[in-house]
């Protein structure tokens, strides 16, 4: 019996897209695209708030078919530099998000997720 490839689809999501949603809607968004095996790549970190919201929903929706989602956020963790700093600021007060890069996707496509400083390692399934 030939095994076949499943697709991998990335989905790339600026953050305005989420910023007029509330938290519960953009809880709601990323849980619905993770059942669709998408994972979701977002140009900003997310809060320890929105993570711990997402988390608990998506024990919720725990299922045969839905094992749940993996996380993962990169971003600067030592600023070279006070431009550095003012950039965060200035980041900070326009959107409301820390910058940095934030991935999420469904556990049974995601195995693994490894951070390093300056990289985020993927294995899929």
């Amino acid at each position: 019996m030939k095994k076949t490839k499943k697709d991998i689809n990335i989905e790339f999501i600026p953050f305005e897209t989420l910023r007029s949603m509330s938290l519960e809607k953009q809880v709601k968004y990323i849980i619905k695209k993770a059942k669709e095996n998408k994972i979701l790549v977002f140009d900003s970190k997310l809060t320890p708030e929105e993570e711990a919201k997402l988390i608990s929903e998506t024990m919720k929706h725990i299922s045969k078919s839905f094992s749940g989602i993996e996380i993962c956020s990169l971003y600067a963790e030592h600023e070279t530099g006070i431009v550095d700093k003012v950039k965060d600021v200035f980041f900070k007060a326009l959107t409301g998000k820390s910058r940095g890069t934030s991935i999420i996707g469904p556990a049974k496509v995601i195995k693994e997720i490894k951070r390093d400083p300056e990289s985020i390692s993927i294995l899929m399934k």
